[in-house]
């Protein structure tokens, strides 16, 4: 067979394990080497490849996990943990580089086109991974959010390149506070990692209720067959919808996300909205952060909503089973 049909043939949430692998061996050689470099010559060169070795052990302990398939809770704390330094280590870093004056390595056209062209892929790879992730569990969708991170330091580099070409002045200072806010972020994100798992509805999309007060139920038909509950409206990036199935008294079902008005689309209209992206992008994250905010811990919101309705949620080891680490 085919190489690259037999590669494609593996399942994706194995082919994301030898993927994460192969970028962790690759990332832990040139990190070294960057850190031997630094000690020697080059201390912007021993900062990065600390900041890459923490990435790669954050990445590791994702791995294992999935492999291993047990102890999620402490794994997932010690992946935020590594990610929160390497985020630290990266505003420290662009911080000296303002106070010590430290001037950044000078491009030439060949290297400054190659940096953001492999920036760009980089970051494409890691935008289309967390999308297929999504739904994964959080070991998948952590190794995707690192690789992410990882893409969004090559992005800096390539500012970085491109600027210093195409100046042809020092730009430290301005390139070390986008470094420091591209720290920052990497330390949100570590929290997200961190809180993640009590906020999403992976692992916890089942929920099972017994309606024990009928008296005082006013929002399920119980003679019906199915029922729908709209958690959370919206049309842009899409509804949160309680989908069950009753059987006398129980009521049984899934919490899912309806499409949001991007993957509705007609093909035109999204070629339009790619091209008008760097217009659009800070609008649709603003929102999105809005979104965030209203979709967060919807289990939960559905468990307050049926229990004011006079049903009584069925404990969770009676029908779910950890697996893959989706269970928080």
């Amino acid at each position: 067979m085919n190489p690259i049909k037999k590669y494609r043939s593996i399942p994706y949430e194995r082919r994301i394990i030898y993927t994460a692998t192969v970028t962790m061996s690759i990332s832990s050689v040139i990190a070294a080497g960057k850190i031997l470099i630094g000690v020697f010559s080059d201390l912007v060169m021993c900062a990065v490849g600390v900041f890459n070795i923490l990435l790669v052990i954050a990445k590791l302990s994702c791995v294992l996990g999935v492999i291993q398939n047990k102890g999620f809770k402490p794994r997932n704390t010690f992946t935020a943990v590594f990610l929160f330094f390497a985020g630290l280590v990266y505003v420290l870093y662009m911080g000296a580089s303002i106070i010590f004056e430290i001037p950044q390595k000078e491009y030439t056209r060949f290297m400054s086109i190659m940096t953001a062209a492999i920036a760009f892929t980089e970051m494409g790879v890691a935008i289309y991974g967390l999308i297929r992730t999504k739904r994964k569990g959080h070991y998948y969708r952590n190794i995707k959010i690192i690789s992410f991170v990882s893409a969004l330091t090559a992005l800096m580099t390539a500012q970085i390149a491109l600027l210093s070409f195409f100046h042809g002045r020092d730009l430290t200072v301005s390139n070390s506070y986008s470094g420091m806010g591209l720290g920052i972020i990497t330390m949100l994100i570590a929290a997200y990692v961190y809180f993640a798992p009590q906020l999403s509805t992976i692992g916890r999309e089942h929920n099972v209720f017994i309606c024990s007060r009928p008296q005082e139920n006013k929002l399920i038909d119980m003679s019906q067959s199915s029922v729908e509950i709209t958690l959370c409206k919206s049309k842009i990036y899409g509804d949160y919808i309680y989908r069950a199935e009753i059987d006398g008294n129980k009521v049984d079902g899934n919490i899912v996300k309806a499409a949001g008005i991007f993957r509705r689309m007609h093909l035109a209209l999204k070629i339009i909205c790619i091209i008008l992206s760097e217009i659009l992008v800070f609008a649709w994250l603003a929102g999105y952060a809005v979104y965030f905010v209203r979709t967060a811990d919807m289990p939960t919101k559905l468990k307050k909503k049926m229990r004011q309705n006079g049903f009584d949620t069925i404990p969770p080891n009676q029908y779910t089973v950890e697996e893959n680490g989706q269970q928080p």
